[in-house]
């Protein structure tokens, strides 16, 4: 029985909250209080049955990638969504960096474990890896959707960039958990790096772009780089053309390395999956 505190007027009003199963038992305990002298504003009767139905849990783009453990407890969070996708068996579920997976046994969001390392898709040679949904997540969506995170704004994956699209010297914008939104100028379109750690993966004919000192970083990894199309719509629409996968610091700017979107999407068998859910 939840019981809430109200401060009117300096005096301290109590109101007490009871869950019945019904509305003839709501209606009882009513006329039973009412007769004990008690005010109408002291108590507060929810039937269960008409208890709004939970919201949908959905892995966003742009959501936060976390550890699981086998046990199913939750561990800290290590990466970034950066799309939704469902491959040739019909299976969905998100794509992040595949570095995520290097001390990790499972991944999954927030509010549940999605898929243990052994049952995820992977690609080295675009640092990105396929994990697959658990039975909890509603469905797939393109929706880039966390206050927390990204402010009021919310974005819509529409496309993605194939292997003709030419973006040197075009603003893009990204999404990390670490850094929130953050934009970037791509000064190559075919740069070639090497990660730390790991097994020493080598990604080659990756975008390059210069952004503010500081953004990204840890924790951004993983998270979708976008062209912004249409700001004026809500949700505003973009464009996919990668995802976030190192960084290196220069003396008054960050670099920020960008698998492309086309050669994620064919090394792991993936299609992208759009949509405003």
């Amino acid at each position: 029985h939840p019981i809430t505190l109200y401060h009117i007027f300096g005096y301290i009003v109590i109101e007490v909250g009871i869950t019945v199963s019904d509305e003839e038992s709501a209606v009882a305990l009513t006329s039973n209080i009412l007769s004990q002298d008690f005010s109408e504003d002291a108590f507060n009767i929810v039937i269960d049955a008409a208890k709004p139905t939970p919201t949908s849990i959905y892995a966003r783009p742009g959501d936060r990638v976390y550890k699981w453990n086998s046990n199913s407890s939750r561990g800290s969070h290590i990466a970034t969504i950066g799309f939704n996708a469902q491959n040739s068996d019909g299976i969905k579920g998100f794509v992040t960096a595949e570095h995520a997976l290097w001390n990790a046994s499972n991944l999954g969001i927030y509010e549940c474990n999605c898929s243990a390392k052994s049952s995820c898709a992977t690609s080295k040679s675009t640092d990105s890896c396929f994990v697959p949904f658990s039975s909890s997540i509603a469905g797939c969506t393109g929706l880039i959707s966390n206050s927390g995170l990204y402010g009021s704004n919310t974005y819509k994956i529409t496309a993605s960039y194939t292997s003709s699209a030419n973006l040197e010297g075009q603003t893009l914008t990204g999404f990390g958990k670490t850094s929130g939104k953050y934009t970037g100028i791509v000064i190559s379109t075919n740069t070639s790096y090497h990660l730390d750690g790991g097994d020493g993966t080598s990604i080659t004919d990756a975008l390059l772009l210069k952004t503010a000192k500081g953004k990204p970083a840890g924790g951004d990894s993983g998270g979708c780089i976008v062209k912004i199309q249409n700001s004026s719509t809500t949700p505003q629409t973009v464009t996919f053309a990668g995802i976030l996968s190192a960084t290196s610091d220069d003396t008054d700017c960050t670099y920020a390395y960008v698998p492309k979107a086309h050669k994620i999407t064919s090394a792991l068998g993936v299609t992208l999956i759009s949509g405003s859910n």
